[in-house]
């Protein structure tokens, strides 16, 4: 079962897909950077609106598959730590939407 974690909900009004897999599903209104680490521990979905994903934070997440982003940009993220970190699974992957598709998808 694959635990997926919203950090920001309350940025986004839009209403969020019915998830076809088996998961576990936590939400918060909001979310300070302090928190990041210890709300997303054990996820393997993170979803981020607009809460900076930094390098630091990112090689703490061990179980780490997707950050999903229902915004149209990701300067909120480290896009280079999970390409260059061993640590991190060939499978890994960022999902944004397209531009003029404000839905969340994971996959």
């Amino acid at each position: 079962m694959k635990t997926i974690v919203f950090l920001d909900r309350a940025t986004l009004s839009a209403d969020l897909p019915d998830f076809q897999f088996p998961h576990r599903w936590v939400e918060y209104p909001s979310t300070t950077p302090e928190h990041v680490v210890e709300r997303c521990r054990d996820a393997h979905i993170v979803v981020t609106n607009n809460v900076p994903l930094s390098g630091d934070v990112l090689e703490q997440l061990p179980r780490l598959e997707l950050i999903g982003v229902p915004a149209a940009g990701v300067n909120h993220l480290d896009t280079e730590t999970p390409w260059r970190a061993p640590k991190f699974p060939r499978g890994w992957a960022l999902q944004t939407p397209p531009p003029d598709d404000h839905r969340l998808s994971c996959c």
